[in-house]
């Protein structure tokens, strides 16, 4: 079962005591999951709220043409999949995990009985939508003003800062990081060249090791110039 002092770092579930807490643990259905494995398909039908207990998992969406762009990519006591859970309607995007996953699973039917009984419930509800929203406006945001490099440079960043380490690499594929900037795997390896020429990162063999935060934040700066 998972634990209740994780549940809390939910906003979904912050507001909870202990009591409402043990209660939604009790309803959670946990799910493993292998890299590369497809959580949920867009347009199929949506079976509840989900939630990253270990592990990352990316949102995207796919093009006709086969195109990948990354919505999203979530971490442990991040939610995914909120708006089917509320208005039963179909998935709005790709799932899959990047590395080992376990996420949390709580029905639909589970959810709505959650908002019928708990008021804090459906306050933590609307902020994580509003989130959601905010994010959205963001990409479109970043994808409009910034070049690659520049968008490329804020990836590394936002990753970098989820570390505490000094020098975190990161486990991003080119692939991966041209569906998160909405271009193509070339045009994020010349992006990369020159960030590396820069001295912000350094390239090694399936990962990307950020040396200086300072010049990825310079490198920010100067594409919203």
């Amino acid at each position: 079962m998972v634990a209740v002092a994780f549940l809390r770092n939910i906003p979904y579930f912050k507001e909870l005591d202990d009591g409402q807490l043990r209660q939604v643990a009790s309803l959670v259905q946990e799910r493993t999951l292998t890299r590369g494995q497809v959580i949920l398909t867009e347009g199929a039908p949506g079976d509840g709220l989900y939630f990253v207990i270990m592990g990352r998992v990316k949102v995207f969406r796919m093009s006709p043409e086969g195109r990948q762009q990354v919505l999203r990519v979530m971490g442990p006591a991040e939610t995914f999949n909120d708006v089917p859970a509320f208005d039963a309607g179909p998935n709005p995007a790709n799932v899959e995990a990047m590395e080992t996953t376990i996420v949390g699973v709580l029905s639909t039917a589970s959810v709505l009985r959650l908002v019928e009984q708990y008021p804090s419930f459906s306050l933590g509800m609307l902020r994580i939508l509003a989130g959601r929203l905010r994010m959205l406006v963001t990409l479109v945001s970043d994808l409009s003003l910034l070049n690659v490099e520049g968008r490329v440079a804020k990836v590394l960043l936002a990753y970098a800062e989820m570390t505490s380490e000094r020098a975190p690499a990161l486990r991003l594929t080119q692939q991966d990081l041209a569906a998160m900037v909405g271009t193509a795997r070339e045009v994020v390896a010349r992006a990369l060249r020159s960030l590396e020429e820069a001295g912000a990162i350094k390239r090694e063999e399936g990962h990307i090791r950020v040396l200086d935060r300072k010049a990825l934040a310079d490198a920010l700066i100067d594409a919203a110039k």
